[in-house]
């Protein structure tokens, strides 16, 4: 079976802790649950719904990320790319090794924001909420 699998990763090859900050993404092709090539490749400038579709584009199968926004998440599902979310800050190798070989760890999704609602405590006692507004960002949108 073949995989090609994307993480995010720092300049050390390291999971880079959000999916969508990332400045790296190292790509690893599989065959058989094997590693057949890696290369690190530039994500476009974050921009809401770019780095899905850029994920899309690049016929990427598997995403393995410490943390990711809901509506990213939910974007990569409806095109069937699998979300391994909550996983460790490692080598970016020996996630994919993990995942090949069924023994990856995950725990909750460490981004801890939704891209929509922040809610905002003040010193001053109360409370409000900013709505962002985002455009062109919903699966239909991301062909």
């Amino acid at each position: 079976m073949k995989r090609k699998i994307a993480v995010p990763a720092d300049e050390n090859g390291n999971l880079d802790s959000h999916f969508g900050h990332s400045r790296y993404f190292e790509i690893f092709e599989t065959i058989d649950n094997q590693i057949v090539s890696q290369n690190k490749l530039v994500p476009p400038p974050h921009e809401p719904g770019v780095l899905p579709k850029w994920i899309v584009q690049n016929e990427i199968t598997d995403v393995i990320v410490g943390g990711i926004g809901d509506k990213a998440f939910k974007i990569l599902n409806h095109f069937e790319i699998n979300v391994h979310k909550g996983a460790p800050k490692l080598s970016s190798t020996i996630l994919v090794e993990d995942l090949l070989n069924q023994t990856l760890e995950l725990s909750d999704n460490n981004c801890n924001h939704d891209h929509h609602l922040h809610q905002h405590n003040h010193h001053h006692n109360h409370n409000h909420e900013h709505q962002h507004e985002y455009q062109n960002f919903g699966p239909e949108n991301v062909d």
